[in-house]
């Protein structure tokens, strides 16, 4: 884990990152009102995470946006996250190959340990299941891999390993737009509960 950086420094890289997830959303916007909006469809979430980690509770925002084009297999997406002590943003491609795999990659910037911040992304699904892998690199290396299996409407399981929380089982809950969330991993003893809305 990074160590923190003195309180002048964090919060001056904490407003960095606001900056930034500001003109993410303000981006966003400004794709859906443009004259290029035509055939554009957005999709994407808001969501709460809730780590709790030895009796240390630890909370965050996350923001994820893409944005694609009807017949078009390129499109791009954003992403942020602000957390005590931390915060990233992000942007890049997004390339659907076929209707069961896409990729995606960005390059942006992170605060707690002020560094330039990669990422890449790899969704494989067919029917009800799916398998998603998230790996960034920056001040040190996150990833998360999920794989998923839709039981019935609403209702969803699988196994989670994330970087911090560990691996274990998945649990996931949704009714239209809102979906909750949470895994837990037993030889960490680390749980991890979350909240999504999408836009």
């Amino acid at each position: 884990m990074a160590i923190m950086p003195c309180l002048p420094e964090r919060d001056k890289m904490f407003t960095t990152i606001r900056i930034v997830i500001i003109a993410v959303i303000i981006t966003v916007l400004s794709f859906s009102a443009s004259a290029f909006a035509q055939g554009r469809k957005i999709v994407g979430y808001v969501e709460y995470n809730h780590t709790i980690r030895d009796a240390t509770d630890a909370h965050q925002i996350n923001e994820y946006a893409q944005i694609s084009w009807a017949g078009k297999k390129v499109g791009v997406s954003t992403f942020a996250l602000v957390m005590e002590g931390f915060g990233e943003a992000y942007i890049g491609p997004t390339y659907q190959a076929t209707d069961w795999l896409s990729v995606s990659g960005g390059i942006g910037i992170e605060s707690g340990h002020p560094s330039f911040r990669k990422a890449g992304s790899v969704w494989l699904g067919k029917g009800h299941v799916s398998f998603l892998s998230i790996q960034e690199k920056g001040s040190g290396h996150w990833q998360k891999n999920v794989g998923k299996v839709e039981i019935s409407k609403g209702l969803t399981i699988g196994i989670l390993q994330q970087t911090y929380v560990g691996a274990g089982p998945y649990v996931e809950l949704s009714h239209r737009k809102v979906t909750f969330w949470g895994s837990y991993a037993p030889t960490e003893k680390r749980g991890l509960i979350a909240i999504r809305v999408g836009l």
